[in-house]
């Protein structure tokens, strides 16, 4: 009877102390969440250093863009960079996220709904509710973008 009980109270430790030592699901879906709000002040001040700190320096990382597709960090730092002449006053919003992270708390995809206006040449365009899908991964403690996909809403 002794080693029953002993059995089971090692059984209940052991699992009290897995579910104390995993990640804090929803602080990394806040931290995640935050991303998005960088991504936007990227835009806004058209800082490249702003989106060199979101977005993951690899051979790996993979943004499709409409009908573009860039492949490593410098392809995409490039269409980025060449983008900031001709628009100003950029500003983006992102609406209806849903964050997912999985259980070691290391990886996570977010869907949401992203709103931006800007001006080109002296005259202002809007796209709203683009459908936005990303790939994150926390590297060096850190959330960063390994996958990126934009596209425009069907309409009806």
């Amino acid at each position: 009877m002794k080693s029953t009980i002993t059995l089971l109270l090692m059984a209940l430790l052991t699992v009290s102390m897995t579910y104390g030592q995993g990640p804090d699901l929803m602080a990394e879906k806040t931290r995640i969440s935050s991303v998005c709000d960088e991504y936007s002040e990227a835009w806004t001040t058209e800082d490249i250093a702003k989106f060199s700190a979101i977005f993951a320096h690899s051979a790996d990382l993979v943004i499709f863009e409409g009908s573009s597709t860039y492949n490593g960090w410098e392809a995409w730092k490039s269409r980025l960079i060449n983008s900031f002449p001709s628009a100003t006053d950029v500003k983006v919003s992102f609406r209806d996220h849903n964050i997912q992270v999985n259980t070691s708390g290391d990886a996570a995809f977010l869907t949401a709904t992203e709103d931006v206006d800007y001006v080109e040449n002296g005259k202002p365009f809007s796209f709203k509710g683009m459908r936005v899908t990303w790939i994150l991964l926390k590297m060096d403690g850190k959330w960063v973008i390994i996958h990126g996909h934009w596209s425009m809403p069907v309409k009806s």
